[in-house]
């Protein structure tokens, strides 16, 4: 008479698992891939802003250098006169671009302002710069900066 029962040697074969292990095992790696697929997508993006801010910073950065380095050669054509005169010349008046290269490429544009400062020794500077540049409708960045510059007059007695 055959047994409708349970056979405990049918539990314990493992020869129907190949195929629902294989459809996991292809399931997780479905995920995996659409999620790097989609990071490849998005990390060029983040890389070229985080590249633009950095750009734009050091466009500031020689923007306001720019600016010290005219406070301190006043003889210079390019210097800027220590007392500053009512009105400041270009491009020291923040009214005109001041482009900055590396290597024969321009980089960015800085817009210098420099006025007088409470004290008669200082300087407010105000250097506001793009990368690559102000102008266009494309990606850009831009940082600004503002420092007050002091020259320390010492006495000769």
């Amino acid at each position: 008479m055959p047994s409708f029962g349970l056979n405990v040697k049918s539990l314990r074969d493992q020869r129907g698992v190949a195929l629902p292990m294989a459809l996991l095992a292809l399931l997780i790696l479905s995920t995996l891939v659409i999620a790097f697929a989609l990071l490849a997508t998005s990390e060029p993006l983040i890389a070229t802003n985080q590249k633009l801010v950095a750009q734009a910073r050091a466009v500031t950065e020689s923007g306001l250098e720019r600016a010290i380095w005219a406070l301190n050669n006043p003889t210079d054509p390019n210097g800027l006169a220590s007392p500053l005169p009512g009105t400041v010349p270009a491009p020291y008046d923040g009214s005109a671009p001041i482009p900055i290269s590396v290597n024969g490429t321009q980089i960015g544009v800085v817009f210098v302002t420099v006025t007088n400062g409470i004290n008669a020794n200082e300087r407010n500077v105000v250097a506001v710069g793009w990368a690559p540049t102000n102008a266009g409708s494309g990606s850009k960045a831009h940082q600004k900066i503002q420092a007050t510059v002091s020259r320390f007059i010492f006495s000769g007695t």
